[in-house]
């Protein structure tokens, strides 16, 4: 014998919910909650509309079908029913009491066992009166691992662990031994995944957050006048939004939530950029080319051939000039190991 109690206040019993609550000897509702909206879907998370109509049909009228053989069976409404499949209605737990779609609201446990006691409910082909408004309530809280699962499934945890996940490979790739980021970002690309799992995920969304992903890494590297970053950042934004193939809008990630991954994102992509150009314009100082434009001192008479000192090092110099001993001179460039110079205005 099955007692279905949909609580607390704000819950729902949609989907396969509705005829798991269709299905009980006695079906409750706390007030505050909803029930119905059991459109069938597909196992990819596609309303069954967008596959092939022939497959659309069948499915939809097995469901209708199944749902309106369970209301008959509890003598509840089977229109409601029916329509709850085919046009996805939900109601409140006061209409669904009015349409007779279940039995009773209770405020809370205790409510309900003293309003179900001394009702008669058929099992196995026996008739049976409840007796269990003194009936001790024991509360069963999910395992550990199961609390763990409970919270990956909520689409806004899956998609920031998927983006921890690239952010923290990209780093480890970019600079191999640091092993931190490494690390982390495989674990938490490893959650996003079992997440993805029992998500419907949209394979073109993934996709799309890949390659603008991958856009945005190399705008910092290719010089493409913003062409690449933009590109990132659309695709970026295309994928997270179809992420999750569903028509419930409680599996969408949070519009917020994007909105500040991308300005987080595209800042990042923006200062990476300044800064691989502030490098690439900014004059090299060390190895040879670090030493064009320097200034030493002339440690023998240059004439053309002599030394200098820059750096603390001596360096064999050449100029088109003759330039004494203890003047300053100026580095033009550098050939062979020798340093072309010539006379600077610096003491």
């Amino acid at each position: 014998m099955k007692i279905v109690y949909v609580a607390p206040g704000g819950a729902g019993a949609g989907s396969a919910g509705m005829f798991i609550t269709l299905a009980a000897h006695v079906a409750a509702m706390a007030p505050g909650t909803n029930i119905g909206a059991a459109h069938p879907v597909s196992v990819g998370g596609q309303k069954i509309g967008e596959v092939e109509q022939a497959e659309n049909e069948k499915l939809e009228n097995f469901v209708a079908a199944y749902s309106k053989t369970i209301a008959q069976h509890r003598r509840r409404n089977v229109e409601w029913a029916m329509q709850a499949v085919r046009e996805s209605v939900a109601v409140t737990d006061a209409e669904a009491l009015q349409l007779e779609v279940i039995d009773l609201v209770a405020r809370d446990m205790r409510d309900l066992l003293q309003q179900v006691t001394g009702r008669n409910v058929s099992v196995a082909g026996q008739t049976i009166t409840l007796a269990v408004a003194e009936a001790d309530i024991h509360s069963v809280e999910m395992q550990f691992g199961q609390k763990i699962f409970n919270l990956l499934a909520d689409p806004n945890v899956a998609y920031l662990l998927m983006m921890a996940g690239l952010l923290g490979l990209y780093l480890e790739f970019s600079n191999p031994g640091l092993l931190f980021p490494g690390v982390t970002g495989a674990i938490c690309l490893l959650l996003a995944l079992a997440a993805f799992q029992v998500l419907p995920i949209n394979s073109t969304g993934i996709a799309l957050i890949l390659l603008g992903t991958a856009l945005m890494i190399a705008e910092a590297f290719v010089p493409s006048f913003g062409v690449l970053g933009l590109g990132g950042i659309v695709a970026f934004v295309l994928g997270s939004f179809i992420l999750f193939d569903t028509a419930d809008e409680k599996l969408v990630v949070a519009r917020e939530i994007i909105v500040t991954v991308v300005v987080v994102m595209s800042g990042a992509l923006l200062a990476i950029s300044y800064l691989v150009l502030k490098a690439q314009r900014h004059r090299p100082e060390t190895g040879m080319e670090g030493l064009i434009g320097e200034v030493g001192h002339v440690m023998k008479r240059i004439a053309p051939t002599g030394t200098v000192q820059v750096h603390g090092e001596i360096w064999t110099a050449k100029s088109e000039e003759p330039i004494e001993i203890g003047e300053s001179v100026q580095i033009q460039g550098v050939e062979n190991l020798h340093l072309w110079v010539q006379r600077s205005s610096q003491f």
